[in-house]
Protein backbone atom coordinates (compact mmCIF):
# COMPACT_ATOMS: atom_id res chain seq x y z
CA UNK A 1 0.00 0.00 0.00
CA UNK A 2 1.37 3.37 -0.92
CA UNK A 3 1.60 6.34 1.39
CA UNK A 4 -1.21 8.85 1.37
CA UNK A 5 -0.04 12.75 1.01
CA UNK A 6 -3.13 13.80 -0.59
CA UNK A 7 -5.42 13.63 -4.05
CA UNK A 8 -3.66 16.57 -6.10
CA UNK A 9 -0.28 13.88 -5.48
CA UNK A 10 -2.62 10.93 -6.61
CA UNK A 11 -0.89 9.14 -9.79
CA UNK A 12 -3.20 6.94 -11.24
CA UNK A 13 -0.46 6.04 -14.57
CA UNK A 14 -0.17 2.27 -13.61
CA UNK A 15 -3.76 1.54 -13.27
CA UNK A 16 -6.17 0.14 -15.67
CA UNK A 17 -9.70 0.88 -16.37
CA UNK A 18 -12.07 -1.23 -15.01
CA UNK A 19 -16.32 -1.26 -15.78
CA UNK A 20 -16.26 -1.59 -11.46
CA UNK A 21 -19.40 -3.42 -10.21
CA UNK A 22 -23.05 -2.77 -11.09
CA UNK A 23 -25.84 -2.71 -9.01
CA UNK A 24 -27.94 -5.72 -10.18
CA UNK A 25 -31.12 -4.02 -11.91
CA UNK A 26 -34.69 -5.33 -10.74
CA UNK A 27 -34.91 -9.12 -11.90
CA UNK A 28 -34.40 -12.64 -10.67
CA UNK A 29 -30.47 -13.87 -10.43
CA UNK A 30 -28.37 -16.87 -9.52
CA UNK A 31 -25.96 -15.40 -7.11
CA UNK A 32 -22.83 -16.17 -4.83
CA UNK A 33 -22.16 -15.29 -1.69
CA UNK A 34 -18.92 -13.37 -1.82
CA UNK A 35 -18.59 -11.69 1.43
CA UNK A 36 -20.27 -11.32 4.55
CA UNK A 37 -19.39 -9.71 7.75
CA UNK A 38 -21.05 -8.39 11.11
CA UNK A 39 -21.09 -4.65 11.23
CA UNK A 40 -23.38 -2.69 13.66
CA UNK A 41 -26.52 -1.07 13.41
CA UNK A 42 -26.46 2.67 13.00
CA UNK A 43 -27.73 3.19 16.05
CA UNK A 44 -24.64 1.52 17.78
CA UNK A 45 -27.26 -1.19 19.53
CA UNK A 46 -27.71 -3.97 17.22
CA UNK A 47 -25.62 -6.20 14.80
CA UNK A 48 -26.64 -6.48 11.24
CA UNK A 49 -25.05 -9.30 8.86
CA UNK A 50 -23.56 -7.25 5.76
CA UNK A 51 -24.07 -9.71 2.51
CA UNK A 52 -22.28 -8.89 -0.84
CA UNK A 53 -23.98 -11.28 -3.71
CA UNK A 54 -22.74 -11.97 -7.60
CA UNK A 55 -24.44 -12.08 -10.02
CA UNK A 56 -23.00 -15.75 -11.78
CA UNK A 57 -23.71 -14.74 -15.59
CA UNK A 58 -21.70 -11.31 -14.74
CA UNK A 59 -24.57 -8.32 -14.55
CA UNK A 60 -23.09 -7.37 -11.01
CA UNK A 61 -23.65 -7.60 -7.63
CA UNK A 62 -26.00 -6.50 -4.32
CA UNK A 63 -25.53 -5.98 -1.09
CA UNK A 64 -28.01 -6.76 1.72
CA UNK A 65 -28.34 -5.79 5.04
CA UNK A 66 -29.63 -8.51 7.98
CA UNK A 67 -30.58 -7.30 11.43
CA UNK A 68 -29.37 -10.38 13.36
CA UNK A 69 -29.63 -8.28 16.56
CA UNK A 70 -32.08 -5.41 16.75
CA UNK A 71 -33.85 -3.75 19.32
CA UNK A 72 -36.96 -3.94 17.24
CA UNK A 73 -38.61 -7.47 17.40
CA UNK A 74 -39.55 -7.20 14.11
CA UNK A 75 -36.33 -6.18 12.20
CA UNK A 76 -34.72 -8.88 13.71
CA UNK A 77 -37.34 -11.32 12.85
CA UNK A 78 -37.27 -9.87 9.31
CA UNK A 79 -33.13 -10.28 9.11
CA UNK A 80 -33.00 -13.83 10.95
CA UNK A 81 -35.96 -14.89 8.70
CA UNK A 82 -33.79 -13.89 5.33
CA UNK A 83 -30.42 -15.52 6.47
CA UNK A 84 -32.34 -18.63 6.98
CA UNK A 85 -33.39 -18.36 3.72
CA UNK A 86 -30.08 -17.74 2.55
CA UNK A 87 -28.76 -20.97 4.24
CA UNK A 88 -31.49 -23.75 3.15
CA UNK A 89 -31.82 -22.25 -0.36
CA UNK A 90 -27.93 -22.01 -0.57
CA UNK A 91 -27.38 -25.25 0.72
CA UNK A 92 -25.35 -24.69 3.86
CA UNK A 93 -25.02 -27.88 5.93
CA UNK A 94 -26.56 -26.37 8.97
CA UNK A 95 -28.95 -23.71 8.41
CA UNK A 96 -29.85 -23.86 12.19
CA UNK A 97 -26.39 -22.98 13.40
CA UNK A 98 -24.63 -21.68 10.62
CA UNK A 99 -21.73 -21.36 13.08
CA UNK A 100 -18.55 -19.41 11.42
CA UNK A 101 -19.16 -16.63 9.53
CA UNK A 102 -16.72 -18.25 6.51
CA UNK A 103 -19.17 -20.99 6.13
CA UNK A 104 -21.36 -18.80 3.92
CA UNK A 105 -19.11 -17.35 1.13
CA UNK A 106 -19.67 -19.56 -2.10
CA UNK A 107 -23.18 -20.36 -1.39
CA UNK A 108 -25.25 -20.19 -4.56
CA UNK A 109 -28.51 -18.74 -4.18
CA UNK A 110 -31.43 -17.14 -6.17
CA UNK A 111 -32.17 -12.98 -5.57
CA UNK A 112 -34.93 -11.47 -6.41
CA UNK A 113 -34.11 -7.47 -7.16
CA UNK A 114 -36.64 -4.99 -6.96
CA UNK A 115 -37.03 -1.53 -5.78
CA UNK A 116 -37.46 0.07 -2.23
CA UNK A 117 -39.83 2.45 -1.32
CA UNK A 118 -38.82 6.16 -0.58
CA UNK A 119 -38.54 6.34 3.39
CA UNK A 120 -37.21 9.17 5.43
CA UNK A 121 -35.37 8.97 8.17
CA UNK A 122 -36.70 10.34 11.25
CA UNK A 123 -34.21 11.29 13.17
CA UNK A 124 -32.61 13.34 10.11
CA UNK A 125 -35.85 14.42 7.91
CA UNK A 126 -33.68 13.16 4.87
CA UNK A 127 -35.56 11.48 2.60
CA UNK A 128 -33.86 8.68 0.21
CA UNK A 129 -35.34 8.05 -3.29
CA UNK A 130 -36.50 4.23 -4.03
CA UNK A 131 -33.01 2.34 -4.94
CA UNK A 132 -32.72 -1.70 -6.06
CA UNK A 133 -32.74 -4.24 -3.25
CA UNK A 134 -32.99 -7.27 -2.26
CA UNK A 135 -36.41 -8.37 -2.07
CA UNK A 136 -36.67 -12.66 -1.81
CA UNK A 137 -34.17 -15.12 -1.72
CA UNK A 138 -35.16 -18.74 -3.58
CA UNK A 139 -33.05 -21.68 -4.32
CA UNK A 140 -30.59 -20.42 -7.55
CA UNK A 141 -31.60 -21.87 -11.47
CA UNK A 142 -35.07 -22.75 -9.29
CA UNK A 143 -38.47 -20.80 -9.25
CA UNK A 144 -39.40 -18.23 -7.18
CA UNK A 145 -41.15 -19.75 -4.19
CA UNK A 146 -45.14 -19.19 -3.68
CA UNK A 147 -46.05 -15.90 -1.19
CA UNK A 148 -48.17 -17.09 1.77
CA UNK A 149 -50.91 -15.93 -0.54
CA UNK A 150 -49.81 -18.81 -2.87
CA UNK A 151 -49.18 -16.72 -5.71
CA UNK A 152 -45.45 -16.51 -7.20
CA UNK A 153 -44.03 -13.08 -6.76
CA UNK A 154 -41.77 -11.36 -9.13
CA UNK A 155 -40.13 -8.19 -8.99
CA UNK A 156 -42.47 -6.09 -10.77
CA UNK A 157 -45.37 -6.94 -7.95
CA UNK A 158 -42.84 -6.91 -5.06
CA UNK A 159 -44.98 -4.84 -2.74
CA UNK A 160 -45.45 -7.26 -0.29
CA UNK A 161 -42.12 -8.79 0.21
CA UNK A 162 -40.03 -7.34 3.05
CA UNK A 163 -41.74 -4.21 3.35
CA UNK A 164 -42.87 -4.28 6.55
CA UNK A 165 -43.18 -0.99 8.48
CA UNK A 166 -40.09 -0.45 10.67
CA UNK A 167 -39.11 1.93 13.59
CA UNK A 168 -36.33 3.11 13.79
CA UNK A 169 -36.27 5.24 16.44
Amino acid sequence: MSEWTSFADLNLTDVDVRGGSAILEPGNYSCQLTNAEIVKTKSGKGRQLKVEFRDESGGGSITDWLNIQNESDIAQKIGREKLKAILEFGGHENPNKPGDITSLAGLRVGVAVGMSKERKDPRTGTVYGPKREVKQYFKANGAIPPTSSGVSSSPDDDSHLFNDELNFA
